[in-house]
């Protein structure tokens, strides 16, 4: 069995030493305040080479490896592994980025954030953008789609085109159509993500199958477009859904849409974090000038009747806004990242931070514990499922907080969180029983299920051995990984 200071030998034998934190400290650090497992190291490769070595070493030494990217996985775990002695991966550092300027597509290394693909593309006059979510500058595109994250406007999981792999053997997997092209042509024309075969692609999304290093994601054209805010009570909230249903299904609506409750600390006016009744419905649409115009007449009169006001922003307008934040979602929607959210966050407990990097580690910044459910692009459903949230919140005494963003045609990501004292150990400890009673009772009572977990979640749905489903995946698992080398028990039973 290693040794702490043989381990060390052994990681100087393959990285500098600047590259290796033992028993790294800031690493066990995160929002959700959960217990850490024991985090032996974390490395930071730069090369192919390095990490097949750290690999082979791995399955020399019975080593378990726990890839991450920026590691701003909020309220899932941070850096946290699922289980220790754990070995981080820290591929922060991979921020290679090609770009298709014609087939309009890109090539990122894991480490590349939402600040560096749009300082890229704007270093080099190209007019593409990406879908962002509302997070952070500083987190990772490829590690928020391996887990599926939601974004604001558009939709990400469908513009993923290949994905590059160290597979558990040793052996580098392309998926899609980027395996076949061996030449030096760079970028490779990938335009196709299904490729020829089994579709790869999803396997290695939400699963401990490999260590991803890079992958190929469709951008879209920088175009004219309209981003719309309307205001509406909750007893709305049934009939609004069901008119974007509507909408969606017509075409009229065919891009990210976002239902948030007035109290967030984005939307609120004066922080009055407590709830009220009071929703935002947010979205936008694009086109040509004549199709924006006829597209914000027909929203006004198809929203008119269940709205207490409605604003049209245009993507291309400089002037300032009514709210702070419809500024914040205009920038996004044309692929310019924000710590808006983050700063207003830390308002929750009158604080600030500089940077994404504090979130974690400054203890002043509020705690999140945090349940994320796919919910039914169905009104009836979405009201019962917040008042079963409201009940639980009443009975362990905590103010929650609602987001209903579209994830496609069907689901919508719910994204129901409380935050609390990170300070306070009860509090802590509240919020996080608070998150699981939540996605246990939505379960259970509703057949509501997560579509993201975080570390200490995956026990509760990930390890049924009776589920056909997981017993596949630990069969797959097994096969790829006999030594289960790579992030054991996350998204799997192995």
């Amino acid at each position: 069995m290693y040794s702490i200071s043989t381990l060390e030998e052994y990681f100087l034998g393959i990285l500098p030493a600047m590259a290796i934190s033992m028993a790294p400290k800031a690493a066990k650090e995160n929002l959700t305040e959960y217990p850490a497992p024991n985090i032996l190291a974390e490395l930071r490769p730069t090369s192919q080479e390095e990490l097949a070595a750290i690999l082979a070493l791995a399955k020399k030494e019975g080593l378990k490896l726990y890839p991450i990217s920026s590691g701003f996985n909020w309220g899932l775990g941070s850096k946290l592994p699922v289980e220790g002695p754990a070995v981080l991966i820290n591929l922060n550092q991979w921020k290679s980025i090609e770009v298709s300027e014609e087939l309009e597509y890109a090539i990122i290394g894991a480490g590349v954030t939402q600040k560096d693909l749009h300082d890229y593309l704007e270093r080099h006059q190209l007019a593409l953008k990406f879908p962002l979510t509302g997070s952070s500058q500083s987190t990772s595109i490829l590690g928020n789609i391996l887990d599926r994250g939601a974004s604001a406007f558009f939709h990400r999981r469908q513009r993923l085109l290949g994905l590059e792999i160290l597979l558990p053997s040793g052996k580098w997997l392309q998926t899609g159509l980027w395996h076949f092209h061996k030449t030096s042509s760079s970028p490779p024309p990938i335009y196709y993500s299904a490729g020829l075969g089994p579709d790869l692609n999803g396997l290695f999304t939400q699963s401990n199958l490999g260590i991803t290093t890079r992958a190929i994601i469709q951008l879209q054209p920088q175009s004219s477009g309209i981003l719309f805010f309307a205001d509406f009570q909750e007893e709305q909230l049934t009939p609004i859904i069901q008119k974007l249903r509507k909408l969606r299904q017509g075409n009229m609506l065919n891009e990210g849409i976002l239902l948030t409750n007035k109290n967030d600390p984005r939307t609120t006016e004066g922080n009055p974090f407590d709830y009220n009744g009071q929703w935002t419905l947010i979205g936008s649409f694009s086109g040509s000038t004549s199709l924006l115009q006829f597209l914000q007449t027909e929203l006004s009169l198809q929203l008119a009747q269940y709205c207490q006001k409605i604003e049209f922003v245009s993507s291309s307008s400089t002037t300032s806004c009514s709210h702070p934040y419809q500024e914040v979602l205009r920038d996004l929607y044309n692929g310019c990242p924000s710590d808006y959210s983050i700063q207003t966050m830390a308002k929750l407990q009158q604080t600030s931070v500089q940077s994404a990097h504090e979130v974690d580690t400054n203890k002043n910044f509020p705690g999140m514990a945090v349940a994320l459910l796919a919910v039914p692009f169905h009104g009836p459903s979405c009201l019962e499922l917040m008042e079963l949230i409201y009940k639980i919140s009443l009975d362990m005494k905590v103010r929650p907080f609602y987001n209903l963003a579209s994830l496609d045609d069907t689901t919508f990501e719910g994204f129901f969180r409380v935050y609390f004292d990170r300070n306070d150990p009860e509090a802590s400890k509240n919020a996080k029983k608070w998150s699981q009673r939540v996605l246990q009772e939505a379960a259970e009572k509703l057949a509501i299920f997560p579509y993201r977990l975080s570390t200490e979640q995956m026990a509760l749905f990930c390890q049924n051995e009776e589920d056909a489903f997981w017993q596949t995946i630990k069969e797959i698992k097994n096969s790829l990984d006999p030594h289960s080398l790579i992030a054991p028990k996350r998204y799997n039973l192995v």
